[in-house]
């Protein structure tokens, strides 16, 4: 019996395998601000970043303290980015953005971009809102 376990937004490698292409296909999307990936993966990048990105405006507003609050984000993009360089610019430049704006979900937006000339597989562009 299925309970509460969504088969779509798995990737059908191994846990190992599945956790490095996850964090590969986030660090580049936030360093590229939008990435062209198949339809499964980009299902699952969506839910993923939607999930990050709640999280992190979520824990910025949790404390009073400004520097706080920036030492936590930054503390949970660090478990996820592979490049150091890019956390400074994310934290700077979208999540504060975000808090100003009380957004806390729809980070992504979704094309259907071309169908893949070799095996005709549909190719999505996600962009960061």
């Amino acid at each position: 019996m299925r309970k509460r376990y969504n088969r779509l937004l798995e990737l059908n490698t191994g846990i190992q395998k599945k956790s490095n292409v996850l964090r590969n296909l986030i660090t580049s999307f936030l360093e590229h601000k939008r990435i062209t990936t198949t339809p499964k993966r980009a299902k699952v990048l969506r839910f993923e970043m939607d999930k990050l990105l709640s999280k992190l405006v979520k824990t910025y507003n949790r404390y009073d303290n400004k520097e706080e609050s920036l030492r936590e984000v930054k503390r949970i993009l660090t478990k996820v980015l592979y490049k150091d360089e890019l956390i400074s610019d994310i934290v700077e430049n979208k999540i504060l953005a975000y808090v100003e704006e009380n957004r806390v979900s729809w980070f992504t937006r979704v094309y259907r971009v071309w169908v893949r000339s070799g095996d005709s597989v549909e190719k999505i562009m996600v962009e960061l809102i």
